[in-house]
Protein backbone atom coordinates (compact mmCIF):
# COMPACT_ATOMS: atom_id res chain seq x y z
CA UNK A 1 0.00 0.00 0.00
CA UNK A 2 2.88 2.36 0.73
CA UNK A 3 4.25 1.79 -2.78
CA UNK A 4 0.84 2.47 -4.33
CA UNK A 5 0.41 5.65 -2.31
CA UNK A 6 3.93 6.78 -3.27
CA UNK A 7 3.24 6.20 -6.97
CA UNK A 8 0.01 8.19 -6.83
CA UNK A 9 1.71 10.96 -4.89
CA UNK A 10 4.42 11.18 -7.57
CA UNK A 11 1.85 11.13 -10.40
CA UNK A 12 0.11 14.12 -8.85
CA UNK A 13 3.38 15.86 -8.05
CA UNK A 14 5.16 18.54 -10.13
CA UNK A 15 7.02 15.95 -12.22
CA UNK A 16 4.04 13.63 -12.59
CA UNK A 17 1.18 13.22 -15.05
CA UNK A 18 -0.66 16.35 -16.28
CA UNK A 19 -3.98 14.52 -16.27
CA UNK A 20 -3.59 13.17 -12.72
CA UNK A 21 -2.47 16.59 -11.51
CA UNK A 22 -5.64 18.32 -12.67
CA UNK A 23 -8.23 15.85 -11.37
CA UNK A 24 -10.60 16.69 -8.54
CA UNK A 25 -12.76 14.50 -6.33
CA UNK A 26 -15.77 15.39 -8.48
CA UNK A 27 -14.07 14.98 -11.86
CA UNK A 28 -13.26 11.31 -11.16
CA UNK A 29 -16.53 10.65 -9.35
CA UNK A 30 -17.97 8.46 -12.10
CA UNK A 31 -14.80 6.36 -12.17
CA UNK A 32 -15.83 4.88 -8.82
CA UNK A 33 -19.16 3.75 -10.26
CA UNK A 34 -17.60 2.41 -13.46
CA UNK A 35 -14.82 0.47 -11.74
CA UNK A 36 -17.23 -1.01 -9.21
CA UNK A 37 -19.53 -2.10 -12.05
CA UNK A 38 -16.65 -3.68 -13.96
CA UNK A 39 -15.52 -5.55 -10.85
CA UNK A 40 -19.04 -6.92 -10.30
CA UNK A 41 -19.26 -7.94 -13.96
CA UNK A 42 -15.99 -9.88 -13.69
CA UNK A 43 -17.22 -11.50 -10.48
CA UNK A 44 -20.52 -12.53 -12.08
CA UNK A 45 -18.59 -14.14 -14.92
CA UNK A 46 -16.29 -15.90 -12.44
CA UNK A 47 -13.40 -14.36 -14.38
CA UNK A 48 -11.00 -14.38 -11.46
CA UNK A 49 -8.02 -12.98 -13.34
CA UNK A 50 -10.01 -9.99 -14.54
CA UNK A 51 -11.72 -9.70 -11.16
CA UNK A 52 -8.34 -9.27 -9.51
CA UNK A 53 -7.45 -6.54 -12.00
CA UNK A 54 -10.78 -4.76 -11.56
CA UNK A 55 -10.42 -4.81 -7.78
CA UNK A 56 -7.07 -3.12 -8.29
CA UNK A 57 -8.71 -0.46 -10.45
CA UNK A 58 -11.34 0.06 -7.75
CA UNK A 59 -8.64 0.34 -5.09
CA UNK A 60 -6.94 2.95 -7.27
CA UNK A 61 -10.03 5.13 -7.00
CA UNK A 62 -9.86 4.99 -3.19
CA UNK A 63 -6.17 5.91 -3.17
CA UNK A 64 -6.72 8.62 -5.80
CA UNK A 65 -9.51 10.23 -3.78
CA UNK A 66 -7.40 9.99 -0.62
CA UNK A 67 -4.51 11.78 -2.35
CA UNK A 68 -6.81 14.56 -3.50
CA UNK A 69 -8.31 14.91 -0.01
CA UNK A 70 -4.84 14.95 1.55
CA UNK A 71 -3.78 17.78 -0.76
CA UNK A 72 -6.91 19.69 0.27
CA UNK A 73 -6.17 19.11 3.94
CA UNK A 74 -9.36 17.11 4.49
CA UNK A 75 -8.04 13.64 5.34
CA UNK A 76 -5.54 11.07 4.08
CA UNK A 77 -5.46 7.35 3.36
CA UNK A 78 -4.39 6.52 6.91
CA UNK A 79 -7.48 8.31 8.19
CA UNK A 80 -9.64 6.11 5.96
CA UNK A 81 -8.00 2.90 7.19
CA UNK A 82 -8.04 4.01 10.82
CA UNK A 83 -11.73 4.88 10.65
CA UNK A 84 -12.54 1.55 9.02
CA UNK A 85 -10.58 -0.44 11.63
CA UNK A 86 -12.34 1.38 14.46
CA UNK A 87 -15.73 0.75 12.86
CA UNK A 88 -15.08 -2.97 12.33
CA UNK A 89 -14.07 -3.44 15.96
CA UNK A 90 -16.96 -1.33 17.27
CA UNK A 91 -19.57 -3.14 15.15
CA UNK A 92 -18.26 -6.66 15.93
CA UNK A 93 -18.72 -6.62 19.69
CA UNK A 94 -19.68 -10.30 19.46
CA UNK A 95 -16.06 -10.90 18.42
CA UNK A 96 -14.12 -8.12 20.14
CA UNK A 97 -16.49 -7.47 23.05
CA UNK A 98 -18.95 -9.04 25.45
CA UNK A 99 -21.83 -9.65 23.02
CA UNK A 100 -22.54 -13.13 21.68
CA UNK A 101 -23.73 -14.24 18.25
CA UNK A 102 -23.95 -17.90 17.27
CA UNK A 103 -25.62 -17.37 13.89
CA UNK A 104 -25.35 -15.01 10.95
CA UNK A 105 -28.70 -13.41 11.83
CA UNK A 106 -27.61 -12.83 15.42
CA UNK A 107 -24.38 -11.25 14.17
CA UNK A 108 -26.36 -8.89 11.93
CA UNK A 109 -28.56 -7.92 14.88
CA UNK A 110 -25.46 -7.06 16.93
CA UNK A 111 -24.10 -5.03 14.00
CA UNK A 112 -27.36 -3.09 13.70
CA UNK A 113 -27.53 -2.49 17.46
CA UNK A 114 -24.00 -1.09 17.46
CA UNK A 115 -24.76 1.01 14.39
CA UNK A 116 -27.72 2.60 16.18
CA UNK A 117 -25.59 3.18 19.28
CA UNK A 118 -22.99 4.96 17.15
CA UNK A 119 -25.69 7.26 15.78
CA UNK A 120 -26.81 8.15 19.30
CA UNK A 121 -23.22 8.84 20.35
CA UNK A 122 -22.84 11.12 17.34
CA UNK A 123 -25.97 13.03 18.29
CA UNK A 124 -28.03 11.65 15.41
CA UNK A 125 -31.68 10.81 15.90
CA UNK A 126 -32.62 7.14 15.85
CA UNK A 127 -36.38 7.65 15.76
CA UNK A 128 -36.54 9.24 12.32
CA UNK A 129 -39.41 8.09 10.09
CA UNK A 130 -38.68 4.93 8.12
CA UNK A 131 -39.49 6.87 4.97
CA UNK A 132 -36.52 9.13 5.74
CA UNK A 133 -34.29 6.08 5.63
CA UNK A 134 -35.81 5.12 2.30
CA UNK A 135 -35.14 8.57 0.85
CA UNK A 136 -31.59 8.46 2.18
CA UNK A 137 -30.73 5.43 0.05
CA UNK A 138 -28.20 6.46 -2.64
CA UNK A 139 -29.92 7.30 -5.90
CA UNK A 140 -26.87 5.95 -7.73
CA UNK A 141 -27.70 2.43 -6.58
CA UNK A 142 -28.90 0.12 -9.38
CA UNK A 143 -32.65 0.56 -9.49
CA UNK A 144 -33.51 -3.06 -8.65
CA UNK A 145 -31.18 -3.00 -5.65
CA UNK A 146 -32.65 0.28 -4.40
CA UNK A 147 -36.18 -1.10 -4.74
CA UNK A 148 -35.11 -4.17 -2.75
CA UNK A 149 -33.68 -1.99 0.03
CA UNK A 150 -36.80 0.19 0.14
CA UNK A 151 -38.93 -2.94 0.54
CA UNK A 152 -36.69 -4.26 3.33
CA UNK A 153 -37.06 -0.99 5.21
CA UNK A 154 -40.84 -1.12 4.76
CA UNK A 155 -40.78 -4.62 6.24
CA UNK A 156 -39.03 -3.46 9.44
CA UNK A 157 -42.32 -2.45 11.17
CA UNK A 158 -44.07 -5.50 9.69
CA UNK A 159 -45.47 -3.80 6.58
CA UNK A 160 -44.80 -6.72 4.26
CA UNK A 161 -46.39 -9.57 2.38
CA UNK A 162 -47.00 -12.66 4.51
CA UNK A 163 -48.25 -15.11 1.87
CA UNK A 164 -46.33 -15.68 -1.36
CA UNK A 165 -49.50 -16.94 -3.07
CA UNK A 166 -50.99 -13.47 -2.59
CA UNK A 167 -47.91 -12.03 -4.25
CA UNK A 168 -48.42 -14.20 -7.33
CA UNK A 169 -51.98 -12.88 -7.56
CA UNK A 170 -50.73 -9.31 -7.24
CA UNK A 171 -48.16 -9.96 -9.97
CA UNK A 172 -50.95 -11.19 -12.28
CA UNK A 173 -52.93 -8.06 -11.40
CA UNK A 174 -50.00 -5.80 -12.33
CA UNK A 175 -49.56 -7.64 -15.65
CA UNK A 176 -53.27 -7.19 -16.42
CA UNK A 177 -53.06 -3.47 -15.65
CA UNK A 178 -50.03 -3.09 -17.91
CA UNK A 179 -51.83 -4.90 -20.72
CA UNK A 180 -54.84 -2.61 -20.27
CA UNK A 181 -52.66 0.50 -20.42
CA UNK A 182 -50.94 -0.81 -23.54
CA UNK A 183 -54.29 -1.58 -25.18
CA UNK A 184 -55.37 2.00 -24.54
CA UNK A 185 -52.17 3.30 -26.12
CA UNK A 186 -51.33 5.44 -23.09
CA UNK A 187 -47.51 5.78 -22.80
CA UNK A 188 -47.65 7.49 -19.39
CA UNK A 189 -49.91 4.78 -17.98
CA UNK A 190 -47.67 2.10 -19.49
CA UNK A 191 -44.66 3.63 -17.77
CA UNK A 192 -46.45 3.72 -14.42
CA UNK A 193 -47.84 0.20 -14.70
CA UNK A 194 -44.53 -1.25 -15.88
CA UNK A 195 -42.86 0.38 -12.88
CA UNK A 196 -45.44 -1.22 -10.58
CA UNK A 197 -44.82 -4.59 -12.24
CA UNK A 198 -41.06 -4.31 -11.83
CA UNK A 199 -41.41 -3.24 -8.20
CA UNK A 200 -43.70 -6.19 -7.50
CA UNK A 201 -41.29 -8.55 -9.26
CA UNK A 202 -38.46 -7.35 -7.00
CA UNK A 203 -40.74 -7.87 -4.00
CA UNK A 204 -41.52 -11.43 -5.07
CA UNK A 205 -37.85 -12.14 -5.70
CA UNK A 206 -37.04 -10.90 -2.20
CA UNK A 207 -39.52 -13.33 -0.67
CA UNK A 208 -38.19 -16.17 -2.82
CA UNK A 209 -34.67 -15.44 -1.61
CA UNK A 210 -33.55 -14.33 -5.08
CA UNK A 211 -31.38 -11.31 -5.82
CA UNK A 212 -33.41 -9.64 -8.58
CA UNK A 213 -30.49 -7.54 -9.81
CA UNK A 214 -28.19 -10.56 -10.05
CA UNK A 215 -30.94 -12.62 -11.70
CA UNK A 216 -31.46 -9.96 -14.37
CA UNK A 217 -27.70 -9.69 -14.92
CA UNK A 218 -27.51 -13.47 -15.42
CA UNK A 219 -30.46 -13.47 -17.83
CA UNK A 220 -28.98 -10.58 -19.84
CA UNK A 221 -25.59 -12.26 -20.01
CA UNK A 222 -27.23 -15.53 -21.11
CA UNK A 223 -29.10 -13.69 -23.87
CA UNK A 224 -25.91 -12.02 -25.13
CA UNK A 225 -24.03 -15.33 -25.13
CA UNK A 226 -26.82 -17.08 -27.01
CA UNK A 227 -27.15 -14.21 -29.49
CA UNK A 228 -23.42 -14.43 -30.18
CA UNK A 229 -23.76 -18.18 -30.73
CA UNK A 230 -26.63 -17.55 -33.15
CA UNK A 231 -24.46 -15.12 -35.14
CA UNK A 232 -21.67 -17.70 -35.28
CA UNK A 233 -24.09 -20.33 -36.60
CA UNK A 234 -25.25 -17.90 -39.27
CA UNK A 235 -21.65 -17.11 -40.23
CA UNK A 236 -20.86 -20.83 -40.46
CA UNK A 237 -23.72 -21.17 -42.96
CA UNK A 238 -22.51 -18.13 -44.90
CA UNK A 239 -25.56 -15.99 -44.11
CA UNK A 240 -26.02 -12.64 -42.42
CA UNK A 241 -28.50 -12.48 -39.56
CA UNK A 242 -29.71 -9.07 -40.80
CA UNK A 243 -30.77 -10.59 -44.13
CA UNK A 244 -32.95 -13.33 -42.63
CA UNK A 245 -36.69 -13.19 -42.11
CA UNK A 246 -38.02 -13.46 -38.54
CA UNK A 247 -38.93 -17.14 -38.90
CA UNK A 248 -35.43 -18.10 -40.03
CA UNK A 249 -33.87 -15.98 -37.31
CA UNK A 250 -36.00 -17.88 -34.80
CA UNK A 251 -34.76 -21.18 -36.27
CA UNK A 252 -31.16 -20.11 -35.67
CA UNK A 253 -32.06 -18.94 -32.16
CA UNK A 254 -33.49 -22.37 -31.35
CA UNK A 255 -30.42 -24.03 -32.88
CA UNK A 256 -28.18 -21.90 -30.68
CA UNK A 257 -30.26 -22.87 -27.67
CA UNK A 258 -29.97 -26.59 -28.53
CA UNK A 259 -26.21 -26.30 -29.00
CA UNK A 260 -25.95 -24.52 -25.68
CA UNK A 261 -27.97 -27.25 -23.94
CA UNK A 262 -25.84 -30.01 -25.50
CA UNK A 263 -22.64 -28.36 -24.29
CA UNK A 264 -24.14 -27.96 -20.84
CA UNK A 265 -25.03 -31.67 -20.67
CA UNK A 266 -21.53 -32.66 -21.80
CA UNK A 267 -20.03 -30.43 -19.13
CA UNK A 268 -21.99 -32.23 -16.42
CA UNK A 269 -20.70 -35.67 -17.43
Amino acid sequence: MESLAAIMRYLRGPEGCPWDQTQTAVSIRNNILEEAAEAVEALDRRDWKNFREELGDLLLQVVFQAQIAEADGSFDFNDIVDGLCRKLIARHTHVFGADRAATSDEALNVWQKNKEAAKVAAGETTDAPISAGMRALPTELPRLIRAHKVQKKAAEPGFDWTDVSDMWEKLDEEIFELKSAAAEGDPAACTEELGDLLFMTVNLARHLGVNADAALATATRKFVDRFERMELLCAADGVNLKDLDPETQEDYWRAAKREEANESRKGKK
